[in-house]
């Protein structure tokens, strides 16, 4: 069996004319081209220019939009350039089949046009995308077909084949829609019995969403009346997934029913590829226009020669409106996408701030409780209180002592003993449980650490904190949204290591604190040095007045002065005064002695454990802090990136909503009218 293309390359029957269409296509060609651009290209060009120079400064987007940009700025500066016509589709949906028939003119093209058309995807490492040219001589290359088509000579456009899917049903690679983006039309084509439920067909009509001259295309086996069950079904699906308010200008992608199958056959007919067939002319003209393929190529070849590189006049440097329309529509698309990508940054950077927002509170609250079980009951004085009872018991025991065993009157013989029994009884007596309990109280730091500790580590966690920015897997908004710093990681892990070595020592940091206060009670110059040091002048103070009085008594007795009684009284009264002065002199040093253990010992030990318990309190939450404080650095810093950007963006689209006109396009304006 032969193929068509040879079978045609034998035959040379006469060609018919053209048939007419059914109806008029100028309304259907003025309702697939959107308004003209309200901004001027030169304004579309330069706010092009900015945009890509932001993106390479700030890299907001994927790579391809700098391309796609660049594109569109060459493309625009070109007005001679051909326009472009994309056919998009699912292998099964007949995009081949239909590219086929739009080229292969039975009546007017070259027979090397079917000739190559079918050599394009013969490879099966052929692209998804394939360029289509026009050019004397068929030829295909990677990714590249020339054909001596008429049609897109006329026409002057070129078409880009994009084949997708296929039983996997994926959508389009991102270099493919690269080629969608910057084309001047775009046939997207559905098969009928899936119409929009495929995923790989939603996803590259959301992608065009807003793209203005795109036409959906159901292919469906028979094109007449029949097929409008299926076209309203369709119609629905596009209401639905895109409403207009979300189509640019308000138009919506236009859907034709169009069927390959009975194009196929037309030119079957006309041309059959097995030799004992006769061509029939007749079904060839009933068939191919009911496959709605003339009417399609009418459409195409009205919008492009109405709007495209023809419409230009000779020696203009303005580009046509579908070359400004693709340009308006890249530079809208792009703005929408950075300013969706940067509200993509600012909330995964409020995100972010949030969480450290909650680890400082939690942490906040996680150091009250520390010391609060650590026995700071006021936050604002920061003391430790020593329970009021074991200071009663303390001091009744050094009462006892020196109400007894240190009683006035045991002075004289014991006050060299003094520092050692106040000293054995201070060890004993003087704040032991409480000493315990700080003990105790201390090991709650750690675990507070521990749980600090692990809050920390989930926050840091998240993958703001954890992806690297040069991780290609992330998206261009995560990688500058990224948090993540091996400085930062370095600082809270040496914070860490070092919070963990210093509360290896929290237990005996608050007691060691009774311990020291204990031991200067009894130290050099403490309040027993203080204390004997007195006890010692009141027993020389009595001993000089008992001395002095019998000294005195006894002269007077052997000088005869006074009798022996009132001698005697003399004596005694000079023993009552050193007695009662040896008293005296105790009880005042005892008063201080008290006074010194209990302000100057106990205030000084309320205020070492204050102080050391905010220190422990600082190391359990030291981590979590370096972690808040540099995190809050890092968010503030890419808040600022960001803000920068989102002027700039701000900026061009001010200007693209409401362009200022080119000054050279008002001088000219104002030459003509003045002429």
């Amino acid at each position: 069996m032969l193929s068509r293309a040879v079978q045609r390359a034998r035959n040379n029957s006469a060609r018919l004319p053209w048939p007419a269409s059914r109806r008029s296509l100028q309304s259907a060609a003025a309702a697939s081209v959107s308004p003209p651009l309200a901004a001027s290209d030169s304004t579309t060009v330069t706010l092009l220019r900015q945009l890509d120079a932001l993106l390479q400064s700030y890299p907001l987007l994927e790579s391809a939009w700098p391309l796609r940009i660049a594109a569109a700025v060459e493309k625009s500066a070109d007005p001679s350039r051909p326009a472009t016509i994309a056919v998009v589709g699912e292998r099964d949906s007949g995009v081949s089949q239909l590219v086929t028939t739009l080229l292969d003119d039975p009546l007017a093209s070259d027979d090397r046009v079917a000739l190559t058309l079918e050599s394009r995807r013969l490879d099966p490492n052929a692209p998804e995308a394939i360029l289509i040219r026009y050019g004397p001589e068929g030829k295909v290359e990677a990714g590249q077909v020339t054909v001596p088509s008429t049609w897109l000579d006329d026409i002057k456009a070129e078409l880009v084949e994009i084949a997708h899917g296929g039983k996997s049903r994926v959508a389009p690679l991102e270099s493919s829609f690269s080629s969608l983006h910057l084309s001047d039309l775009v046939i997207l084509v559905l098969s009928d019995s899936t119409l929009l439920a495929s995923k790989a067909a939603q996803t590259t009509l959301y992608n065009l969403a807003s793209k203005p001259n795109v036409l959906v295309a159901l292919n469906c086996p028979d094109a007449s009346p029949a097929a409008s069950s299926a076209l309203r079904s369709l119609e629905h699906q596009l209401e639905t997934l895109l409403p207009p308010s979300s189509s640019t200008d308000g138009v919506a992608p236009r859907a034709v029913a169009i069927s390959t199958e009975q194009a196929t056959a037309a030119l079957e007919a006309l041309e059959p590829t097995e030799p004992a067939h006769k061509p029939s002319y007749e079904t060839f003209q009933k068939d191919y226009l009911a496959s709605q393929i003339p009417q399609l190529h009418q459409l195409l070849t009205s919008a492009i020669t109405a709007t495209g590189p023809r419409s230009v006049r000779p020696g203009s440097d303005a580009p046509s409106l579908l070359q400004q329309q693709t340009a308006a529509y890249v530079l809208a698309t792009a703005l929408h996408r950075a300013a969706f990508a940067g509200a993509t940054i600012a909330d995964a950077l409020d995100s972010a701030s949030a969480s450290l927002s909650a680890l400082s509170q939690q942490t906040d609250e996680a150091c009250l409780a520390l010391l609060r079980d650590l026995g700071v009951a006021d936050p604002k004085t920061g003391l430790v209180r020593v329970p009021e009872d074991e200071l009663r018991l303390g001091m009744a025991a050094l009462e006892d002592l020196l109400l007894h065993r240190l009683a006035w009157y045991k002075l004289p013989y014991r006050v060299d003993d003094m520092h050692a029994e106040i000293a054995l009884v201070v060890e004993k007596t003087w704040l032991p449980r409480f000493e315990d309990s700080l003990v105790f109280a201390s090991g709650r730091a750690v675990a507070t650490f521990d749980e600090l500790s692990t809050k920390t580590d989930k926050v840091l966690a998240a993958p703001i904190f954890a992806d690297s920015p040069t991780a290609s897997p992330l998206s261009p908004a995560a990688r500058l949204a990224s948090l993540h710093s091996a400085t930062m990681l370095n600082h809270v892990a040496q914070a860490s290591r070092d919070a963990a070595q210093a509360l290896a020592s929290a237990p005996t940091a608050l007691s060691s604190a009774v311990t020291r206060r204990r031991s200067q009670i009894t130290a050099p110059g403490g309040p027993t040095d203080a204390l004997q040091r007195r006890a010692q002048k009141a027993v020389v103070s009595s001993a000089i007045w008992s001395l002095f009085s019998a000294g005195g008594a006894l002269a007077s007795e052997l000088l005869h002065y006074a009798e022996l009684g009132t001698n005697v009284g003399v004596g005694l009264l000079g023993l009552t005064l050193g007695a009662w002065g040896l008293q005296r002199g105790w009880e005042k040093a005892k008063k201080r002695f008290r006074k010194d253990v209990q302000e100057r010992i106990t205030g000084g030990l309320e205020e070492d454990l204050g102080v050391r318990a905010q220190r422990i309190a600082g190391r359990a939450a030291w981590k979590s802090r370096e972690a808040v404080r540099l995190g809050e650095e890092l968010i503030r810093q890419r808040t600022r990136e960001w803000q920068r950007a989102r002027e700039v963006l701000a900026r061009i689209e001010e200007r693209r909503k409401h362009p200022q006109p080119d000054s050279q396009t008002e001088t000219t304006r104002r030459t003509s009218v003045g002429m």
